[in-house]
């Protein structure tokens, strides 16, 4: 979420870039005491592996309640609310 919402870059960054960051990210929030295998060890090619099959499913699936509750056109809903309720889905 960091990596994603950074006001300073938002949207206007490559996916090599997006990744790299994911990365650096992950390697500045390790503990000196860390597990092999389970922070440092992870690698750019990891991260978009992980995103492509794990993340990206449940990201479309999400765009999928998304649209539904959008389609309905619920009144006096706000943006989050029909977030929520996509959620909820």
């Amino acid at each position: 979420m960091t990596v994603a919402k950074d006001p300073s870059i938002g949207v206007n960054q490559t996916a090599p870039e997006f990744y790299s960051r994911i990365v650096e990210e992950i390697y500045a929030l390790t503990p000196e005491t860390y597990q092999p295998g389970a922070w440092k060890d992870r690698h750019c090619k990891t991260v978009v592996n992980y995103l492509r099959d794990s993340i990206k499913a449940k990201c479309s699936k999400f765009n999928g309640y998304q649209l539904r509750v959008e389609g309905t056109q619920p009144s006096g809903c706000n943006e989050e609310q029909q977030v929520n309720m996509a959620y909820a889905l």
